[in-house]
């Protein structure tokens, strides 16, 4: 009885400290468990996420989240596609300002761009241009007021036909109460050569991620060529600085997000990207390092020179690539990492890139290497991904010069007033840092000089286990205690009675003893208990063996004669949601090898007809995609059903974009669905015979409707040595050749 008596006073003791969210209209049994969840919450229990809205209910009520309470909102958008219908949607004009307020009372909706909160207080607006205006249109957005907000503002050039495209991006902080946003002017018909040069509609979202109110004035400008301002400078005094402190940087918070411009950038031409420039001034000695690997997020770096003063016309000097590439490059951050050499030509234009608009990241910059490491006389090699110079014996410091203690000698004359090169406190020079006092070739502080404890010292020099510069001697076996004395680690040893010259632990006593085994029976029965119980809800759960899914799904014909190109909409009779598939990593980059999965919610809205949905998955040893399942059908009137995409990344290659088909079928009978798919089951186009067409022409005249579409992944593969081949530019003849094997030139 009294250990089944401890537990139930345990419980007791601790439940007015259980923690119970806002939205549990009931007491909780444990932390954040609830009984029942308040109107308006999500019912798992947890109460702490609001009640999921379902799009296929066409209700415009909804609840958003204020900080931890779930609010009712009657003010939601009502759509059939990405776009609202033309009464929310104002027209704008050109050099003509509109002003508009923001806050908990304006329409709620879904943008073209994704975010977690997907919902948001917002307003749409519309501009209509032709690619014959100008090269660029710029969006200047202010806010009015005193109190500033976070507004974001999205932009597309996406048709309403067409797929949504989250064209560009910026978002306008609390400390910000106006913002530029460029965007280049490209026709959302440019590869059909009889419309490209037609009208179209820019598309412009403005909203609000958060609970708040805000008055905006918008305009949109018209502008030729690029915008090529600084955002940040290196000085000459700043890198003067950092030559004169070796191992010091200056940091720079790039926000890419809010200042970044949208365009080709002009070392990557061929690609429509985020830059944010900046200038260096660098004429010192040694190496000026750029490194833009601190948090991880992939990145390029270009180099420009603006030629006859004129922004807009620029040359490239020279790109970097942010991507990881080699042996060693499994564990490396991605992230430009460049060093660059002093130049007479004082300012030099730099750009950092990224295909991701939200990707805000931190550049350090540091000079390394001074001097060159007094390369040119053989003493050493500058080492960037160490950030200092790799010297020969005897020689060391920032700058590989001569040291003047090596190896337990002095190398130089006289040394009288020299400390030991790689003692506390001991610069490169030989000299002892301000702040401490030289005694006998040793750098101490003055409280260890004079025979006290400093606020760096460890202990006594005088007392047991003490060094002279007031530490405790590891070699000899002593650590430092609370108490500022060296104690031995051989402490809470005692002689062996059995051997003089060894030693054990001491003893525990007898009371001692029966403590510890009272205590643990106690302790021991009640983990029994609790192990069993844990146990009992362990073995109700089936092990998902995570190998299934790495292995390829069999391939069904694409057979897409007759159906339609239709996107998941309640028109449509289908609904799938998500469709851009990012694996839960937003930003990040997917680690290669590592396999990811998506949860998919489907819905049949058809009243009287069975839908079967097949997934036809890529065949590619490159990555493997794997639907569970890959073949479902829904009964008409039913719920909605959640399948599992899975993905698995083998090597480093492209995934961003990347389009993974779907085909929907509609037919009154269930079985003909199932024998469709067991016919279209591993074929293809090349494999499929007369006999075939002519099974499925037989069995297509009970299919009602046919539509296909496609997932589009957001997500990208890390850095690894497990490069794509297909991505390697290589030569066919070998530029050298030897015992060893062969040399090619290659590009990736």
């Amino acid at each position: 009885m009294f250990p089944l008596i401890l537990l139930v006073a345990v419980n007791a003791q601790n439940s007015s400290t259980i923690l119970c969210p806002e939205g549990c209209a009931t007491g909780c049994l444990t932390d954040n468990t609830c009984r029942r969840c308040s109107v308006g919450y999500d019912n798992d229990n947890s109460c702490m996420n609001c009640e999921w809205y379902n799009r296929n209910l066409n209700m415009k009520t909804i609840y958003l989240k204020n900080d931890s309470k779930c609010v009712k909102f009657d003010s939601l958008i009502l759509k059939d596609s990405w776009l609202p219908p033309e009464e929310f949607i104002t027209e704008i004009q050109i050099d003509e300002p509109i002003v508009f307020d923001l806050d908990e009372s304006s329409d709620i909706d879904t943008g073209f761009c994704f975010y977690k909160n997907k919902y948001r207080f917002g307003k749409w607006f519309k501009l209509l241009y032709n690619v014959k205006n100008s090269s660029h249109v710029r969006f200047d957005i202010s806010q009015i007021g005193s109190e500033n907000t976070v507004v974001t503002i999205d932009v597309t050039n996406s048709a309403r036909e067409q797929n949504s495209d989250c064209y560009a991006h910026t978002v306008s902080n609390v400390n910000t109460n106006s913002k530029r946003l460029h965007v280049p002017v490209v026709s959302p018909y440019k590869d059909d050569p009889q419309r490209n040069m037609d009208d179209f509609y820019f598309y412009i979202f403005v909203h609000l991620g958060q609970f708040s109110k805000v008055t905006i004035e918008l305009n949109a400008k018209v502008q030729n060529g690029r915008s090529v301002s600084s955002r940040f400078n290196l000085t000459l005094n700043n890198t003067k600085y950092l030559t004169e402190h070796p191992g010091e940087f200056i940091t720079w918070d790039v926000p890419l997000e809010e200042y970044g411009t949208l365009t080709q950038p002009i070392c990557y031409s061929t690609y429509r990207m985020k830059y944010i420039a900046f200038n260096v001034e660098f004429n010192g000695t040694g190496k000026l390092l750029i490194d833009a690997t601190v948090d991880g997020k992939m990145n390029y770096l270009q180099e420009y020179d603006m030629i006859f003063e004129q922004q807009s016309d620029l040359k490239c000097v020279q790109g970097w690539s942010g991507r990881r590439h080699g042996v060693l490059s499994e564990d490396a951050k991605a992230g430009a990492f460049v060093t660059i050499d002093a130049n007479e030509n004082v300012e030099r234009h730099f750009a950092f890139i990224s295909e991701d608009q939200r990707s805000n990241f931190v550049v350090k910059f540091s000079v390394i290497c001074p001097e060159n490491c007094n390369y040119e006389n053989g003493l050493g090699t500058c080492s960037p991904s160490e950030g200092k110079c790799r010297c020969k014996k005897g020689y060391g410091g920032s700058n590989c010069h001569k040291l003047c203690y090596y190896d337990n000698n002095w190398q130089i004359s006289p040394n009288d007033n020299l400390c030991y090169f790689g003692s506390e406190k001991c610069d490169e020079y030989c000299n002892c840092e301000e702040g401490t006092v030289f005694v006998d070739h040793r750098c101490l502080s003055e409280e260890c000089a004079s025979g006290s404890i400093g606020i760096n010292d460890e202990c006594s020099a005088k007392s047991e286990g003490c060094t002279p510069t007031c530490k405790c001697d590891s070699s000899r076996g002593f650590h430092m205690s609370s108490s500022g004395i060296c104690l031995s680690n051989l402490c809470g040893f005692v002689t062996d009675p059995e051997s003089k010259n060894s030693c054990i632990p001491k003893g525990i006593s007898a009371e001692i003893i029966a403590v510890i085994v009272v205590l643990s029976s106690v302790f021991g029965l009640a983990f029994l208990i609790t192990l069993t119980i844990l146990l009992f809800f362990v073995i109700q759960y089936k092990k998902t063996d995570i190998e299934l899914f790495k292995q390829q799904q069999p391939t069904y014909h694409f057979y897409i004669t007759g159906s339609l190109n239709k996107t998941p909409s309640v028109e449509n009779r289908y609904l799938i949601d998500p469709i851009t598939l990012d694996f839960g990593k937003g930003t990040e980059a997917t680690a290669i090898m590592d396999t990811r999965f998506q949860r998919i919610d489907l819905r049949n809205m058809s009243k009287n007809k069975y839908m079967m949905i097949i997934f036809h998955t890529p065949n590619s040893p490159k990555y493997n995609f794997h639907f569970d399942p890959q073949v479902v059908i829904i009964r008409p009137r039913s719920g909605t059903r959640t399948i599992t995409c899975y993905m698995t990344i083998y090597c480093t290659t492209k995934l961003r974009g990347m389009k993974i088909p779907y085909t929907v079928w509609f037919s009154q009978s269930r079985r003909t669905l199932n024998e469709l798919s067991m016919l279209l089951k591993d074929k293809n186009f090349d494999e499929w015979t007369n006999e075939q067409q002519k099974h499925f022409e037989k069995l297509s005249k009970t299919v009602l409707k046919r539509f296909h579409h496609y997932f589009t992944i957001s997500t990208d593969a890390a850095s690894s040595t497990h490069i794509d081949m297909d991505e390697l530019n290589m030569s066919d003849k070998p530029i050298a050749e030897g015992a060893m094997g062969r040399v090619y030139m290659g590009s990736y």
